[in-house]
């Protein structure tokens, strides 16, 4: 991930961009249900507004990337469960004391 910090007469406004590489595994003993490689790219921007209070947009997934995070046989047939896709959201934080 690369991060940083530029400095604002409104506060330090704080960059960050992640790539998440996940190689390939499989989710039976049997080594059947395999997901191949994948990657993401996580984005988000920060704003130190004061020393107390901190605001973040992010997008997590930027490429929405589909990719399974669950699997297993049900017989003869594989049931898999999908990742959620692209998230975007906002954070806040506020220090009281």
């Amino acid at each position: 991930s690369v991060n940083g910090v530029i400095d604002t007469r409104y506060g330090a406004l704080m960059p960050r961009l992640a790539v998440n590489l996940v190689g390939p595994h499989y989710f039976d003993g049997d080594n059947q249900l395999r997901q191949g490689t994948y990657a993401t790219l996580d984005s988000s921007l920060g704003w130190q507004a004061t020393e107390r209070m901190n605001i973040s947009v992010y997008v997590d997934n930027l490429f929405d990337r589909r990719y399974r995070t669950y699997g297993y046989m049900n017989g003869s047939s594989a049931v898999a469960q999908v990742n959620m896709g692209r998230t975007v959201g906002i954070n806040t934080r506020i220090d009281f004391f």
